[in-house]
This record gives C-alpha cells, sequence and structure tokens, in this order.
C-alpha cells in the first residue's frame, strides 16, 4: 500500500511541477515579448535620432549656402556702390582704397 501511496504523491508532485513549470514558461515568454517590443522601440528611436540629425546636417548646410549666397550678394552690390562712388577717379589711391577696405570684408 505504501508503495502506492508513494506512486500517486509521485504522479500528484509531478503534475504540481509540470504546471508550475508551464506557468513559469507562460511568464518568461510575457517577458520576452516585452523585452523584444522594448528593444525594437529603442532601435526606432535611434534610428528616428540619427534620420533627424542628418536632416539637421543637411538643413545647416543649406542655410550656410544660404548665407554665403547672401553675403556675397551683399560684398558684391557694396563693391559696386563704391565703384560708382569712386566715379571716373580710377587713382591708384582709389583702387587701393577699396582693396583694403575688401580685405577687411
Amino acid at each position: 500500500m505504501s508503495n502506492i501511496q508513494s506512486n500517486d504523491s509521485l504522479r500528484e508532485l509531478n503534475a504540481k511541477l509540470l504546471a508550475e513549470i508551464d506557468e513559469l514558461i507562460a511568464e518568461d515568454k510575457v517577458k520576452k515579448m516585452k523585452l523584444k517590443q522594448e528593444l525594437k522601440a529603442r532601435i526606432e528611436l535611434e534610428k528616428n535620432k540619427a534620420d533627424s540629425s542628418a536632416e539637421n546636417v543637411r538643413r545647416d548646410v543649406k542655410i550656410t549656402e544660404i548665407k554665403a549666397g547672401i553675403v556675397s550678394d551683399y560684398v558684391v552690390n557694396w563693391l559696386n556702390i563704391e565703384v560708382r562712388r569712386a566715379g571716373d577717379a580710377s587713382s591708384d589711391d582709389t583702387i587701393i582704397s577699396l582693396v583694403s577696405t575688401i580685405k577687411r570684408v
């Protein structure tokens, strides 16, 4: 009889352990799923961050090009005005004065 009780108690223990194992496996799957979702979210954020950084660099380059164009237009216009002010006086002093002014700009 003791043998039958022992077998029954072992079967009962085995069933409890299998149920606990199933529960742990289910919990593990949930944890893995959450971690995968977090990892995907992080990867997406990093990708968006890299895309944003690249876009910012492109914008900075474009802004610099626009500023350079504005400055060069300004300098050309300013030089035209200075040349007109100098009039027909094409003396060496006028040319030297213009060149000195350009170097300061």
